[in-house]
């Protein structure tokens, strides 16, 4: 594994999955230094009033993307059209007359179109803070920010905290 100071990103020959099972065998020393650190993974985001970095993947073909925001009752609360890039960007929580959106977990999805017609629906990829670690029947957790516990296998990627 190597840390890359330039990105803020942790790259390593074995995915974070793979690690992230080692340290279900029981090091959770080593897990525990991930507390602090921003996983990437496709779940809903705890939205404390800071903005969120969302990752996109754009699919060949798509000719316009947009990101929808869901709240925790699954009403939309914003729909924004995007550059059609990968490159991250921060969303900021922000309703469309530019006032914050309450602090609770949001659903973000990235939605691809072709010509008007919807091609691709999909959880946008977002870098959430984790909080705790902890170990659940023999499998690594991690704890995100607002409380949702998930499987280490789930994150992608790791990187400092912005």
């Amino acid at each position: 594994m190597r840390w890359y100071p330039q990105t803020n990103k942790l790259r390593c020959r074995e995915s974070v999955s793979a690690l992230a099972d080692k340290l279900g065998s029981g090091n959770m020393a080593d897990l525990a230094s991930w507390i602090g650190m921003e996983a990437r993974t496709a779940l809903p985001a705890y939205y404390e009033g800071s903005p969120i970095t969302v990752v996109p993947k754009p699919t060949e073909g798509a000719d316009e993307m947009y990101l929808s925001v869901y709240d925790s009752s699954g009403s939309q609360v914003q729909k924004l059209m995007l550059e059609n890039s990968n490159k991250p960007f921060e969303w900021g929580g922000l309703d469309d007359s530019g006032q914050p959106l309450p602090q609770e977990t949001y659903t973000l999805t990235l939605e691809l179109y072709s010509e008007g017609q919807q091609i691709s629906s999909a959880p946008a990829e977002i870098y959430t803070r984790i909080t705790k670690t902890r170990q659940n029947t023999g499998e690594a957790q991690v704890v995100l920010a607002g409380g949702v516990a998930v499987p280490t296998s789930s994150i992608t990627t790791l990187r400092e905290a912005r």
